[in-house]
């Protein structure tokens, strides 16, 4: 959790957002270069995601994001942001 929170807090530093995320590809976000995104690196990207919209788009259940996976969730949040930017 802790390590969550600094993540959190480290890409708020850098001033990432949901606007910019689109801009960060799945390489870019998969620090560890293991072919899968963990939540802490997702929220790199998406800062306000919780466990349970990450669990949503994680469709085998092995607690990462393969690139297919991050490809849906990241049009998904973009959408959500881009509708609540036109609100």
């Amino acid at each position: 959790m802790k390590l969550a929170i600094a993540t959190t807090a480290a890409a708020l530093a850098l001033g990432v957002t949901a606007a910019s995320a689109a801009d960060m590809s799945f390489e870019d976000l998969d620090t560890n270069s293991d072919g899968a995104l963990s939540m802490t690196e997702v929220e790199a990207a998406y800062p306000s995601i919780d466990e349970v919209q990450f669990g949503t788009f994680d469709a085998d259940g092995d607690t990462t994001l393969d690139e297919a996976e991050f490809t849906s969730l990241s049009q998904e949040m973009d959408a959500n942001s881009t509708s609540k930017d036109d609100t």
